[in-house]
């Protein structure tokens, strides 16, 4: 209808089958108490995604995300600051399993109250 609207209404059901069929609209809305798609696969591409749901199941045999890849990609982690690198926290802990290595010209440890350094052996010199 080039000057009006279509409406399909049924007391049980609407089918709609073909080979491909095409849907274009500025705003689609679809609103069911349940909703099943059985897709092969599926491309979706967008500028905003807002979901809002109470509980996700997912069942997959392999989920790839780009934080998922992030992730894996600093489980070795280097920082490198060509001049200036600066932390400010209010308590800081590092741990190492292995080597701590801190290599500088010149190193400053200032502290208000107790200084310690507990080790089997200590090398000054």
């Amino acid at each position: 209808s080039k000057t009006g609207s279509i409406n399909l209404a049924s007391a049980s059901s609407i089918s709609m089958s073909a080979p491909k069929l095409n849907t274009f609209s500025e705003t689609q809305v679809q609103k069911a108490d349940e909703l099943y798609l059985h897709v092969r696969e599926m491309h979706a591409q967008g500028n905003k995604l807002n979901a809002n749901f109470e509980n996700i199941a997912i069942f997959s045999k392999f989920i790839s995300t780009m934080a998922r890849q992030v992730i894996n990609k600093f489980t070795t982690y280097l920082r490198h600051s060509e001049q200036f690198d600066q932390v400010k926290s209010a308590n800081m802990t590092r741990s190492a399993e292995g080597l701590y290595a801190l290599n500088s010209k010149q190193t400053v440890m200032l502290s208000e109250k107790d200084t310690k350094i507990d080790a089997e052996r200590i090398h000054i010199g």
